[in-house]
C-alpha cells in the first residue's frame, strides 16, 4: 500500500468548544444550533477543531464544513443523540450541500458516539443515517461508533480519498430494506468515476439490516483503489462485504460471522463488479454462500488463502469469468463447495482452481458447468478433496457440442478420497477437457 497517500494541509489548530456556544450536553436540550454555530466559527477562522466535552448532545442535521474536525472524548463520553425531528435528516448531514466542483474537503471526525435510537422511524427514508454526506474528499473518520440508525450508519456518496479507521457501526438500518441502492448498510460508500482511494482499516459492522460494508457504483463505475483491511462483520442480513458495480476492491484479513453472505459481488448502475480480490479472510457459518458473484459480467474475482467453515450454501459460487481460487481451506459447506458456472453471455475464459483443501462438503467438492457458456482456459490442479457427500470433482458438459463446451481445459494432479463415487466425474463427450494424473 506504499502508493496510497494521506492528504494533509496546514490548518488552524484553534479549538471551539461547543459548550462555549451554548450546547448543554444534558440529553434533553436541542443542541443542534450551538453545534452548528461552533462549526461555522471554525470554518470562518480558516478551519479548526470543534470539541465535544463529556455529555449527551441532542442534535439533528449537524452541518459539516471543510477544514473542520469534530473531536469528542470517546465512546460513552461524547454522544451525539439523534431524535425524531419529523424529517429525513441524518445526525451529521451534508447531503445536498456539496458538489463535484465544490466538495466537502478535509472534514474529519474522531472519538464520538452517534446514537440513532430515537430518530424518525415513520416509514423509511435512505437519508436517516448517523453520518450522511455527498461529494466528500480527503477526510478521515477515526474511532467513531454509530448505532441504531433507521438507515445506513455511515453513508458517504461520491467519495474521494476518504479513510475509515477503528470505527464500529451496529444495529443500523431497517429490516427488509436490502439490495443494491438501499440505504440500510453499515458503511455505505457510493463511488463514482472520480474516486481514487477509499480505505477501511480495523472497522466493524454488526447486526446490519443490509450489507456491513458496501462499495456501490453510482452513475458510472467506481474506479481507483478501495481497500477493506482487518475488518469484522457479523449477522448482516445480506452480506458482510459487498462490491456493487465497482472495480478495484481489495478485502484482506477480514472476517464475516453468520451473515447471509460473506462477500457479495454484483452489478449496479448497469456496471459489473470487477477486480475483486479477497485474501487471508475467514468466513464462518454464512446462512447462504461464502462468496457469491451473481452477474455473468463480473470478471477478475480472486480468492486466496481464505478459510470457509460451515457455509449453508456454497463457499464460492461464481457466474463470472477470469477467476483464480487458490490456497483456500473449505470445511462443512452444505452445497457444492466451489461452483463455477459462467452465465449466459459471460466471457467464459480463464479459470484457475488450484491447491485448495476441501473437507466434509455436503455435495460435490468442485463443480464446473459449461452448459450456459462454453469454457476456454480451465485448470483444476493440486486440490485435495476429502469426505464430501458428492463427487470430488464434477464437470458438467454442453450436450450439443463435441467438445462438451470446453477448450484448453485440464483437470490434473488432484487427490480425491472418500467422496461419493466416482471421485472425478467427467462425461465422455467432454473432449475439450483433459483429465490426467489424478489420485483417486
Amino acid at each position: 500500500m506504499h502508493h496510497i497517500k494521506m492528504y494533509k494541509r496546514s490548518r488552524s489548530l484553534a479549538r471551539f468548544d461547543v459548550a462555549s456556544f451554548g450546547a448543554k450536553g444534558d440529553g434533553v436540550t436541542d443542541d443542534t444550533k450551538a453545534i452548528n454555530d461552533a462549526i461555522l466559527a471554525a470554518e470562518t477562522s480558516g478551519g479548526g477543531i470543534v470539541v465535544f466535552p463529556k455529555g449527551i448532545f441532542k442534535c439533528m442535521a449537524v452541518r459539516p464544513k471543510s477544514a473542520v474536525t469534530l473531536q469528542g472524548q470517546g465512546w460513552g463520553e461524547s454522544i451525539l443523540k439523534g431524535f425524531d425531528d419529523k424529517s429525513n435528516n441524518a445526525i451529521i448531514d451534508g447531503t445536498g450541500y456539496f458538489s463535484q466542483a465544490s466538495p466537502l474537503t478535509e472534514f474529519n471526525m474522531s472519538d464520538l458516539e452517534l446514537d440513532g435510537k430515537e430518530m424518525n422511524r415513520n416509514g423509511y427514508h435512505y437519508n436517516r443515517k448517523g453520518i450522511g454526506n455527498q461529494w466528500i474528499k480527503n477526510s478521515v473518520f477515526q474511532n467513531i461508533f454509530v448505532h441504531d440508525t433507521p438507515a445506513t450508519g455511515i453513508g458517504t456518496d461520491f467519495t474521494i480519498n476518504v479513510y475509515f479507521t477503528s470505527s464500529i457501526v451496529k444495529d443500523c438500518g431497517t429490516e427488509g430494506k436490502v439490495g443494491n441502492g438501499i440505504g440500510s448498510n453499515g458503511f455505505g460508500i457510493g463511488v463514482g468515476d472520480v474516486t481514487e482511494v477509499v480505505i477501511f482499516s480495523g472497522c466493524q459492522a454488526i447486526g446490519i439490516a443490509n450489507n456491513g460494508f458496501t462499495l456501490e457504483a453510482q452513475i458510472t463505475q467506481g474506479i481507483g483503489y478501495a481497500s477493506i483491511t482487518d475488518c469484522y462483520t457479523e449477522r448482516c442480513r445480506n452480506a458482510g462485504y459487498s462490491n456493487s458495480g465497482s472495480q478495484g476492491v481489495t478485502i484482506n484479513g477480514c472476517t464475516d460471522n453468520a451473515s447471509k453472505l460473506g462477500v457479495y459481488v454484483s452489478s449496479n448502475a448497469s456496471k459489473p463488479g470487477n477486480q475483486t480480490i479477497i485474501s487471508d479472510c475467514q468466513f464462518i457459518k454464512q446462512q447462504s454462500h461464502g462468496v457469491y458473484s451473481d452477474d455473468p459480467a463480473n470478471n477478475h474475482l480472486q480468492i486466496h488463502g481464505c478459510l470457509f467453515n460451515g457455509c449453508s450454501g456454497s463457499a464460492i459460487k461464481s457466474y463470472g469469468s477470469y477467476c483464480n481460487f487458490s490456497n483456500n481451506t473449505f470445511k462443512d459447506c452444505k452445497e457444492t463447495t466451489i461452483l463455477c458456472e459462467p452465465g449466459t453471455n459471460a466471457d467464459g475464459k480463464g479459470y484457475l482452481i488450484a491447491d485448495n483443501l476441501v473437507l466434509n462438503g455436503g455435495a460435490a467438492g468442485i463443480q464446473i458447468d459449461s452448459t450456459k457458456q462454453a469454457i476456454i482456459g480451465l485448470i483444476v490442479k493440486g486440490n485435495i478433496i476429502l469426505d464430501c457427500k458428492g463427487v470430488g470433482i464434477k464437470a458438467i458438459c454442453k450436450g450439443n457440442m463435441n467438445s462438451g463446451g470446453y477448450a484448453a481445459s485440464v483437470i490434473e494432479g488432484n487427490a480425491c478420497n472418500c467422496n461419493a463415487p466416482p471421485q472425478i466425474d467427467v462425461p465422455s463427450n467432454c473432449r475439450g477437457l483433459v483429465v490426467r494424473n489424478n489420485i483417486e
